[in-house]
């Protein structure tokens, strides 16, 4: 059986080329990845694994993917 962690959040905020100059999305960003890297060791040593989605992964063209 696969146990996984998913964590949802807005492409601003998970994919440096769509941060942008926005001071607020930079500073998310920046958090986000230290609070993944200490989500993804805790994942591995419990044996699960970690992923990050954000709305390009979850939709396409505006509709739900299926």
């Amino acid at each position: 059986m696969l146990t996984e962690l998913i964590e949802v959040k807005p492409a601003n905020q998970t994919l440096l080329e769509k941060v942008g100059r926005n001071k607020n999305n930079q500073m998310q960003y920046v958090k986000n990845q230290a609070k993944w890297q200490a989500a993804q060791a805790w994942c591995k040593s419990q044996g699960i694994k970690f992923r990050v989605l954000n709305e390009t992964d979850l939709f396409a063209n505006g509709t739900r993917k299926r």
